[in-house]
């Protein structure tokens, strides 16, 4: 009989075959993370907004028509667009103006309390723009105001009036000077001095380093803060409606609302409206990406760098004070009215010791029930949101900044497109979209959180995309060649070194979720209210007193927050 014949042995070791495995599974791993993007991405954003369009073109009775753009470039409504960017354009370069300078010296100098103004610019953010608003007109209106009074007592003149255009863009650039500090002084803290130092050993002065090394190459962070500041500013609601609107000062955001609070709402004809602020958040993204992408910014290099802190000498107290004047009015001076308004019988005895009570807080926590659904709806909206978006957003800005994938740019247009919207406008949208069948959500907290995923996304990609652009691909490499896969990359380099981004991306996308009241006023249902819209709803029965206890409850449960998130993302999430 025929000997049985060897086979040869396979060439590959079992130690290859193992490793052939974990890159196949790896690749597997972060094309699921890849369809599962796009494919929310294309549920929660393009088909409302398939929707929107579809409606701008079409009657109430659903029959196809123009006549909504002919309306819509009417002169009042061009009037209406050129103030609502002039109004976006001065509060931007405000805000801009508070936050940038405020970020380096807290990043760079030697100045005191610089933990305690990173902590008041974070809380800051939570201050909702309407009840801040609404702060500043019990002190400052014509009339009424507390300090209008008190000098009516002392000098018999009233010299503050709130409702004026200046008192409009002064108050909502306090409210949104937060997101271009916390962007800049991210990047300040992570960038290598190393440039720096060097520059300064061959005796250049302070103003050049910071003009032509410093600034140049924190410039993602400043463009991004510049844009979402600019966003926000144009669809804010709060002080349009609380400064505006009694001032006879219009905004496209409250025209809007106007528009879709009329009965019958004329909903196909904000959705024709919101087409012209696709244009200026198209063209605010394409100058960002247009200046990025001719230069570099890689700044984190992976060798231990901790950046040397600019000796202000005896300035180091006007910075101080400077900085301590900006967290006074714009965070301790609206919270402390909130609180007394909360403790208050009569808001105008404020200064009475007999004055106070407790009454206000019992009646939202016990009295009303509708408020403790309200407060849990809030918590579990806003850590889903945060969940989803932090998720997303990460895979979404390494696709955009650290790939090749031909799709880069259209996911990067497509994530910033429903917040350059109005919060009305493409919450209709979401409406048209889901409130038929095969997606009914409409009543039920999905809607909600279908609709702030959309809206806060890019509150996670740009943050996130300006940091992973500091982040030298040189490091990504290493890791490849040392034998780490995508996942493992990631998981050990690359999240690491976007440490305080992802804390600011937490932060700002949870706050944006507490203080929203539009959308959540147009979806929620009974029993789906949040905070905001059963403080909103307070707010409109003339309820004074328990809405600002009801804001005292949110911006404890926010402290809170703040607390668990420094102490357990800031110290395990990256070891």
């Amino acid at each position: 009989m025929p000997q049985d014949i060897a086979l040869p042995r396979s060439s590959l070791s079992g130690s290859t075959v193992l490793r052939t495995r974990k890159v196949s599974a790896d690749r597997t791993l972060r094309w699921l993370l890849w369809a599962c993007v796009f494919a929310s991405l294309g549920l929660l954003v393009l088909y409302p907004l398939i929707w929107l369009i579809m409606g701008s073109f079409q009657t109430a009775m659903g029959e196809w028509t123009l006549g909504h753009y002919e309306e819509v470039f009417s002169s009042y409504y061009l009037n209406l667009l050129w103030d609502s960017l002039w109004f976006t354009f001065l509060a931007t370069v405000v805000a801009m103006a508070l936050g940038v300078p405020m970020a380096w010296a807290v990043a760079r100098t030697d100045m005191p309390g610089k933990s305690l103004f990173r902590a008041a610019s974070a809380v800051t953010f939570v201050l909702p723009p309407l009840f801040q608003a609404m702060a500043f007109v019990f002190i400052f209106q014509p009339n009424a105001g507390l300090l209008n009074l008190l000098f009516d007592d002392l000098f018999g003149v009233k010299p503050f009036d709130i409702f004026t255009f200046s008192g409009l863009v002064l108050v909502t650039a306090l409210g949104a000077y937060p997101q271009s500090f916390l962007l800049v002084d991210s990047a300040l803290r992570s960038m290598d001095p190393a440039l720096e130092e060097a520059a300064t050993t061959v005796g250049a002065s302070r103003w050049r380093v910071l003009r032509s090394i410093t600034l140049p190459l924190v410039l993602p962070s400043i463009l991004t803060g510049m844009n979402l500041t600019a966003i926000h500013n144009l669809v804010v609601f709060g002080p349009p409606a609380v400064i505006g609107i009694p001032a006879n000062i219009y905004v496209m955001a409250t025209q809007i609302y106007v528009e879709l609070s009329t009965f019958p709402p004329r909903l196909e004809f904000t959705a024709a409206l919101s087409i012209l602020f696709l244009g200026f958040a198209a063209i605010l993204l394409t100058f960002q990406l247009f200046v990025l992408r001719r230069r570099s910014f890689s700044t984190i290099v992976g060798k231990g760098m901790r950046p040397r802190e600019i000796p202000l000498g005896p300035w180091r107290w006007a910075a101080f004070a400077l900085c301590g004047a900006l967290v006074f009015t714009a965070l301790l001076f609206p919270a402390a009215i909130l609180v007394s308004i909360s403790l208050s019988k009569v808001w105008t005895n404020w200064f009475q010791l007999d004055n106070f009570t407790i009454a206000h807080y019992v009646q939202v926590l016990f009295v009303h029930s509708r408020t403790l659904d309200s407060i849990a709806n809030t918590l579990i909206l806003a850590l889903v949101t945060v969940a989803s978006t932090l998720s997303a957003g990460l895979v979404i800005a390494y696709i955009i900044v650290k790939t090749r994938h031909r799709a880069r740019q259209i996911l990067n247009y497509l994530s910033f497109i429903p917040y350059s919207i109005p919060g009305a406008v493409f919450t209709v949208g979401v409406i048209l979209a889901f409130i038929r069948p095969p997606f009914v959500l409409y009543g039920t907290l999905g809607i909600l959180a279908a609709c702030y995923f959309a809206r806060f996304l890019p509150f996670a990609i740009q943050p996130l995309s300006a940091a992973l652009r500091q982040i030298d691909n040189s490091l990504l490499e290493a890791g490849r060649v040392a034998g780490a896969g995508w996942w493992r990359t990631t998981r050990r380099i690359t999240l690491p070194l976007l440490k305080f981004s992802v804390l600011s991306t937490v932060l700002l996308v949870f706050v944006a979720c507490l203080r929203e009241v539009v959308s959540a006023i147009l979806l929620a249902a009974p029993n789906t209210e949040t905070m905001m819209v059963s403080a909103f709803r307070l707010w409109e029965e003339g309820a004074v007193q328990e809405t600002a206890a009801l804001m005292v409850v949110l911006l404890v449960l926010v402290l809170v927050f703040f607390t668990v998130a420094r102490s357990v993302i800031g110290n395990r999430l990256y070891d």
